[in-house]
């Protein structure tokens, strides 16, 4: 039996592959179903936990938006 040859050299090519364990790991990632299924459960979770922090943030937000547009029209001559 004659020995293998050595695989073709391309100069500049690099290939990378991914292994099957690797495979399996993120295969949920293409998975828009299981995606759905899997943030509906997260927020259905902490929601009650995560609200009081929403609702701040938000306030915060559109409250500066606020004051910085009213400083803006008041500034104009």
């Amino acid at each position: 039996m004659p020995p293998k040859a050595p695989p073709y050299k391309i100069k500049g090519v690099i290939e990378y592959f991914v292994s099957p364990n690797e495979q399996k790991l993120f295969s949920d990632l293409t998975d828009v179903k299981l995606l759905m299924t899997k943030a509906r459960r997260k927020v259905s979770d902490n929601l009650p936990a995560m609200l009081p922090g929403i609702l701040l943030f938000c306030g915060c937000y559109f409250g500066g938006y606020y004051v910085y547009d009213q400083k803006i029209k008041s500034a104009r001559w």
